[in-house]
């Protein structure tokens, strides 16, 4: 069996940056298709209050999983709080992106700018360890 080690404050560093690109990048395509009329995906009413319920949801769930994650995290050790930011900031990363779809589907970039504002939450409530490297 193997083992697995946390990474390093270092490698840590580069996915939250890497985290952070990807998820600008997406946003900004996303931003820039529909405002430029190079993508008309139209949304219908149905669809816009099923996004207008799932991504606070969503976003509450991501929410309630960081604050959990931070408890823990005050409880463990440099290694364990490595591996708790990285879940932790997947878990923002994913409403940043589940809004950016709802961006490039024609729902306006209130749900991304939101995503994005948990994904910064998720760095503040977990910050990368600096002992043990």
């Amino acid at each position: 069996m193997a083992s697995h080690t946390a990474p390093s404050s270092q490698q840590l560093k580069i996915v939250r940056l890497a985290l952070f690109a990807g998820q600008l990048l997406f946003g900004a395509v996303a931003w820039f298709l529909t405002s430029s009329g190079r993508f008309s995906a139209g949304m219908d009413e149905g669809l816009q209050q099923g996004f207008d319920v799932a991504f606070p949801l969503m976003a509450l769930a991501a929410l309630g999983g960081l604050l959990l994650l931070r408890r823990r995290y005050g409880q463990s050790d440099p290694e364990q709080q490595r591996v708790l930011c990285v879940i932790g900031w997947a878990l923002g990363e994913g409403v940043s992106l589940f809004g950016a779809v709802i961006l490039l589907l024609g729902g306006g970039p209130l749900f991304f700018l939101a995503g994005l504002l948990l994904f910064g939450i998720a760095w503040l409530l977990l910050p990368i360890p600096s002992a043990g490297d």
